[in-house]
């Protein structure tokens, strides 16, 4: 898989989407990302054998959850 100029994940693929992504690096971290923004954990090296986990989220379900995660917190 090359390297690409763009951030950590592809834009959204439908509008009213927001794409969600847990990297899983090489150099031993993860992290979560949320539309091209890491929000949590380490800075992922820019590395082919990564393991990405992504998902496409419908943008009121994201944040119906967010909103009850901020509320509990």
């Amino acid at each position: 898989m090359p390297r690409t100029k763009r951030g950590l994940t592809p834009p959204t693929t439908k509008p009213g989407f927001v794409v969600v992504e847990v990297v899983d690096s090489v150099d031993g971290g993860f992290c979560l990302v949320v539309d091209d923004e890491r929000v949590a954990g380490c800075s992922p090296a820019l590395h082919h054998n990564n393991i990405r986990y992504r998902w496409n989220v419908r943008a009121q379900d994201f944040l119906r959850a967010l909103a009850r995660a901020t509320a509990t917190a």
